[in-house]
């Protein structure tokens, strides 16, 4: 399918704390219901930025294309591991969380990879390989917005040259408990159409 914007990010971009009316009042839909746009928003809450990458180029592998992609990085700290049993990837969120979509069996992962191997300098490492790694994979399918969940995150001497819009800057005191109020989704759609 061909949309005029795709949509990917975690908890922020899904519209949480907004239910049962997320999908009215996110800024996905507020976009494009101004632009009078199609779209199509495939935001996970507890998503980590391996999984936002991962999804993003499986909607292109799958056929489909957009004008604009919309892609909300999500915090650097969570990360994910492929769980044998499962056979596929669990997102994690971070070191602070004790039960943040961690079922029994996550547990002992979240323990290990935060205790004897998380590092800030290698969150902030996978977060910009990953930003770099999308980036050059979009830049020849379609014009992109990029977003990130914290505020702007260090860079480096190889980050890539983009420009990356802090959400809670953008939002300031329009938040609910952890999210976006309404008014909050608004002013993300509002830089949003500053920048189609």
């Amino acid at each position: 399918m061909n949309y005029d914007l795709f949509f990917c990010g975690d908890s922020v971009t899904h519209g949480a704390e907004l239910e049962p009316d997320h999908m009215k009042y996110r800024f996905s839909r507020l976009v494009s219901s101004e632009k009078k746009f199609t779209n199509l928003n495939v935001s996970l809450s507890g998503a980590c930025n391996d999984w936002i990458v991962r999804k993003t180029i499986k909607f292109f592998r799958d056929g489909n294309t957009c004008k604009t992609a919309i892609i909300q990085f999500s915090a650097p700290e969570r990360w994910s591991f492929y769980d044998t049993t499962k056979r596929e990837f669990l997102n994690v969120g971070n070191a602070k969380t004790t039960n943040n979509f961690i079922t029994p069996f996550m547990g002992a992962a979240h323990t290990a990879y935060y205790k004897d191997i998380y590092t800030y300098e290698l969150a902030l490492e996978n977060y910009w390989k990953n930003v770099f790694f999308l980036n050059e994979y979009l830049k020849v399918r379609c014009k992109t917005i990029y977003l990130t969940l914290t505020p702007p995150v260090p860079r480096n001497d190889w980050t890539p040259d983009v420009e990356i819009a802090s959400v809670k800057t953008i939002v300031g005191e329009s938040r609910l408990i952890g999210h976006p109020s309404k008014e909050g989704h608004q002013k993300i759609a509002n830089y949003i159409l500053s920048k189609l």
